[in-house]
């Protein structure tokens, strides 16, 4: 489906961004920019049993959520202006929604999210020993994802032990 606003301007909107048609309330992803003022769209009811047209009409208002965008920085900078790089990256549909919302996480935080899942429901199976582990292995995943991506973006932090004193 092709969405046309001739008033809007799609010049910060990139292939894989979700667009949400408030309407008739369907969702899609979209697949390519024509011109600032021309989106490619894939749509899909919020409903697979509604009966509403999965397009664009003229009076239709939409939202667009952009996804996440990460930077390059190359060091040191390359001496001329030409030089590209080009990075591959398969978008898949957000893993948390909510209406015009989502949240990404990156795909090595899966089995982290699975673990503390399961903690939650052996805490109600009435197990927290057993839960208690997965609580563990769960946040050693997350803190090894963050640690990881903070040496990607360059973060540095500062380590404050209020207990122990020397």
């Amino acid at each position: 489906a092709t969405l046309t606003d001739t008033a809007g301007d799609f010049s910060d909107v990139s292939a894989g961004d979700i667009v949400h048609n408030t309407t008739d309330s369907s969702s899609g992803i979209v697949l390519s920019k024509t011109s600032s003022t021309v989106l490619v769209t894939a749509m899909f009811p919020d409903d697979p049993s509604a009966t509403t047209d999965q397009d664009w009409d003229s009076s239709d208002a939409y939202v667009i959520q952009p996804q996440g965008r990460l930077r390059i920085v190359i060091d040191p900078p390359p001496t001329t202006a030409s030089e590209t790089i080009t990075v591959y990256y398969v978008t898949k549909p957000a893993p948390v929604y909510a209406n015009f919302r989502t949240f990404r996480f990156p795909q090595h935080l899966n089995l982290a999210t699975v673990k503390y899942a399961a903690w939650l429901y052996k805490y109600r199976d009435r197990e927290p020993n057993f839960g208690d582990k997965l609580f563990t292995m769960a946040d050693n995943e997350m803190r090894r994802g963050k640690s990881g991506m903070d040496r990607a973006l360059n973060r540095t932090r500062i380590k404050v032990n209020m207990m122990a004193r020397r």
